[in-house]
């Protein structure tokens, strides 16, 4: 006999104890509770359960009722961390009514192990369960019956999804770390109009989805030595992953495949040495768990996404883009791209916690975020719903719980421009997102990985580029900010660094045109050209302000030195003068001693050193501040040069 409902009112006598089996088997110790409590709650209110069977045995079930006020008042209580469970009693419970509120708590959700199975039977079973309460919500909302609230305790992921398909929230967690979700009167609507949430997404393309993170270190080695003994760790050596053509490349792992891949492709692609060789370097950082969440972002993953994470290096500039790449991806892109857009990108590090990925590269490898990061979607047809691709585009979840409006038609029209140059994919590009549709779109990962790389090791350069013009950008905003400590020195640290990346800016780093064209169409929708000119004006705003402390200082500077040099001549005038007096005081006061067979010479010998240090001294003075100011505008004109 197939799949069938029954419900409190119509289940069979005695149905309390199988419900009390699969209790047993379903919930730890702690939280399966009692039978004698379970029948007296169902004594109180008889049309609180959706109970599944497949021919006489039950495979599941829903116990839920409507709440009085002291316990919802408890239970809604955000200071209150204790949880209702098993501990509620009968005179908690109040009967279904027209003239009140109808606030109905659900206190469990249980299937039987064996249809819990991921099989076709099992999927329907939940589904029919599910779809029963929803039934009977509305029966109730019809009749009159006004629901308000809905709420639950959620104690597996399981739990969690579910709540969250009826538009609940995370409103507490319980002393436990279990967590208590509420669905408000407004959500309880958009329940019973539209059904539960998500329910109707159906995925018809296969996709791989890249997600790009720039960020830059102090330019230290730090950084890179930290990344390249991890890379050790994984693979016991210093891999490089040179691409080797005669190479079967179906038995290599997705990590090694991804660095191999893209390095031919810029051996083969590019004439710039900066993305060649030792200059650049395609470090594969292992496997690791990528939380997908719904647009809550409460911190309660719906599940674990498996992610591989790269880093491709230019040691010399001290620039890093951070790949993570989610091959054969299951899951609704607009929503993984869409916790790209509110920076809830979240891995599990060593400890099993969700962090985000910005913060793990931060304490772990000393690297900083400069930018945005940016999506490359690569699938195999276009989606049916129309609305999903500029969806994708414009970075936001299709499926949301908060709104329901939709992109207009003009500016979905605008989105879904195609950009592609050659006829083997359509591409459409947004500020942040790229999305690839490619024509013969192979199931092997191996076999489609060379006509993904074909793109993504553009965006990559595209990137180097951007990232290079907004970190000197941010240092120039911030010299700005803090202008009293500007100085020569600063703004000549700035031009030297912005002109180590000057070599991801030649023209021609691309082999053929119209990969410089696909990269120019990349540019400008990302915005990198508006980042330029915000860097050019912000500096030509810093040399002037510069230029202008400078003329203040040179000014007082000058004044300075001419009262110093103009004291020095007049110490050497009355140096010699005072020398000439005292001579001709001693002559005349001595005139009648002195001889002259040397003895007025060695005698007023000492009036000569007098004179002559005095000189000296003025000399040497003179020359320390003629070479301090010409110092001073060399260091000018060479703060000059850099900037040519």
């Amino acid at each position: 006999m197939a799949l069938h409902i029954k419900t409190g009112l119509t289940a069979p006598e005695g149905f309390i104890n199988d419900v009390y089996e699969i209790d047993k088997i379903t919930y730890s110790p702690e939280l399966c509770g009692q039978l004698e409590n379970l029948t007296k709650r169902y004594n109180r209110c008889k049309d609180s359960f959706i109970l599944l069977y497949d021919d006489k045995r039950l495979a599941g079930y829903m116990n839920f009722f409507p709440v009085g006020k002291t316990l919802y008042k408890e239970m809604t209580d955000r200071d209150d961390h204790r949880m209702r469970d098993d501990d509620i009693s009968p005179e908690e419970i109040e009967d279904w009514s027209c003239e009140k509120e109808n606030n109905i708590f659900i206190i469990s959700i249980a299937l039987h192990p064996d249809y819990r199975k991921k099989n076709s039977n099992s999927n329907n079973a939940i589904v029919m369960l599910t779809d029963a309460f929803l039934e009977l919500l509305r029966q109730k909302d019809n009749s009159g019956f006004k629901i308000t609230s809905i709420s639950g305790y959620a104690v597996s992921l399981g739990g969690v999804k579910c709540l969250k398909r009826m538009y609940a929230s995370l409103l507490k967690d319980t002393d436990e770390d279990y967590h208590f979700f509420f669905t408000n009167k407004k959500n309880v609507a958009r329940l019973l109009e539209e059904g539960y949430a998500i329910s109707d997404y159906k995925k018809n393309y296969n996709d791989d989805i890249y997600f790009f993170l720039p960020m830059t270190s102090d330019g230290s080695d730090g950084s890179f030595n930290t990344i390249v003994d991890a890379e050790k760790r994984l693979h016991n050596d210093d891999e490089d992953f040179d691409y080797v053509p005669t190479e079967d490349l179906s038995k290599l792992p997705f990590g090694e495949l991804y660095c191999k891949v893209l390095n031919r492709h810029v051996e083969y692609e590019c004439n710039s040495e900066a993305f060649k060789g030792k200059n650049m370097r395609r470090i594969y950082l292992g496997e690791f768990s990528l939380a997908l969440y719904d647009d809550d972002y409460d911190d309660i993953p719906l599940d674990d996404i498996t992610a591989h994470l790269f880093a491709t290096v230019h040691k010399s500039t001290g620039i890093y883009i951070i790949t993570v790449a989610v091959p054969n991806n299951k899951h609704n892109p607009s929503q993984l791209i869409d916790q790209m857009s509110t920076g809830h990108l979240d891995i599990k590090n060593e400890k099993g916690e969700y962090v985000k990925i910005v913060d793990y590269f931060k304490e772990n490898y000393k690297l900083l975020a400069c930018g945005e990061a940016k999506c490359v979607i690569c699938m195999s047809e276009m989606p049916q719903n129309p609305l999903e691709l500029p969806y994708i585009l414009s970075g936001e979840t299709m499926i949301s719980k908060h709104v329901n409006y939709k992109i207009r038609p003009e500016h979905r029209e605008k989105l879904t421009a195609c950009r592609a140059i050659y006829d083997y994919y359509d591409s459409y590009i947004s500020r942040s997102v790229i999305a690839f549709v490619f024509k013969d779109y192979s199931k092997a990962i191996d076999e489609r990985m060379s006509d993904e790389a074909s793109e993504l090791f553009i965006v990559e350069i595209v990137l180097f580029q951007n990232t290079a013009v907004l970190r000197t950008n941010q240092k120039v905003v911030k010299e700005l900010e803090d202008n009293k400590d500007i100085s020569i020195a600063d703004i000549d640290e700035l031009y030297i660094e912005f002109g180590k990346t000057v070599q991801f800016w030649n023209s021609d780093i691309f082999k053929y045109p119209f990969s410089q064209i696909e990269a120019d169409e990349v540019i400008k929708s990302f915005g990198i050209k508006e980042t330029l000119d915000d860097y050019h004006r912000n500096q030509q705003f810093l040399d002037r302000l510069i230029e202008l402390k400078n003329n203040i200082t040179e000014q007082k500077s000058d004044k300075s030195m001419n009262n110093i040099l103009f004291f020095l001549s007049c110490v050497e005038g009355s140096s010699v003068t005072l020398g000439a007096v005292l001579w001709i005081w001693h002559l005349i006061k001595n005139a009648d001693s002195l001889t002259l067979n040397g003895d007025l010479f060695i005698r007023f010998g000492w009036v000569f050193i007098f004179i002559v240090c005095a000189l000296a001294a003025n000399k040497l003075a003179n020359l320390y501040y003629t070479k301090k100011l010409f110092s001073k505008k060399h260091k000018q004109n060479k703060i000059k040069f850099n900037k040519k």
